[in-house]
């Protein structure tokens, strides 16, 4: 069995974990919605989301072409006995009616395929309050089915966590950055900075910015940043007694690569909390 097979079946066991919900009597909404927006934070989730993506571009039929993604991303907390939390963040993807430029044709031809799997390994320091600090690892494994539209690549690279936790929400940014370990795909060199902001306004409902800059280092100049602008809208609640946070958020690239690239991001979510599968 191939390391795709076996990360494959990985993806689709966690797919059916059987989850099992903290179950609360009463559920603060705020003080829920201001933990869920902490990267930092010891709470456990199963985030689902719905990406779609419509593209532009200087290629011929550019800004014709769109795609949809499904993201399942579990936060796996880990507390130690110091109070510190150590955060798996695996990142399984499908990648659906997925665009890439065929040269032979010349045009677009669409492709659909599981997604490499991304993850982030985060060490939250627990001693620093109100502050939030974390240092990290994020990378990339190849299990993506059709290397037209994935990597091909092993990624791995520092990350870094800095935030501020207030009354109203929390403020601060996540920057990470990539390299290409091994694989056999072209090269990768990417910086990327996500701005962390969520403001409460109350009845565990958050807004903040949404979007992550990157800064692909291997790429011409006019194709090498990606900038974007949007609104992340969030809402925590209860479902049957159950905490549970739904998101709704848009993007729109100001900058963006001058040969094809997303031009709108619309993501819809929904993350029941949970007990972590793997603490007993």
């Amino acid at each position: 069995m191939n390391i795709k097979t076996s990360l494959t079946g990985l993806f689709l066991s966690f797919l059916l974990l059987p989850i099992k919900a903290i179950a609360q009597e009463a559920v603060d909404a705020d003080a829920l919605a201001k933990e869920l927006a902490n990267p930092g934070g010891a709470l456990s989730s199963m985030t689902n989301k719905i990406e779609i993506r419509w593209f532009d571009g200087d290629l011929p039929d550019a800004d014709k072409q769109h795609a949809y993604t499904y993201v399942f991303q579990p936060t796996l907390p880990f507390p130690t006995a110091g109070g510190d939390t150590f955060i798996l963040r695996p990142a399984f993807s499908y990648l659906m009616h997925q665009p890439y430029f065929d040269a032979a044709q010349p045009g677009f031809d669409q492709a659909t395929a599981f997604g490499d799997i991304g993850f982030d390994a985060l060490y939250s320091f627990g001693d620093v309050d109100p502050y939030v600090f974390g240092l990290g690892l994020v990378g990339g494994i190849p299990t993506g089915t059709d290397n037209r539209i994935t990597g091909d690549n092993w990624l791995l690279g520092p990350e870094l966590l800095f935030a501020r936790k207030f009354d109203w929400g929390i403020a601060g940014f996540l920057a990470f950055h990539q390299w290409k370990a091994a694989g056999h795909g072209g090269d990768f060199n990417v910086s990327s900075f996500q701005p962390l902001f969520a403001y409460s306004l109350g009845d565990g409902v958050t807004v903040g910015p949404s979007g992550t800059i990157t800064y692909n280092w291997n790429a011409e100049h006019d194709d090498a940043w990606t900038v974007p602008i949007g609104l992340n809208i969030g809402k925590a609640t209860t479902l049957n007694g159950k905490p549970i946070k739904y998101g709704f958020s848009v993007e729109y690239n100001v900058v963006r690569p001058d040969s094809f690239g997303p031009e709108w991001k619309v993501t819809f979510s929904i993350a029941p909390v949970v007990q972590n599968p793997f603490l007993r």
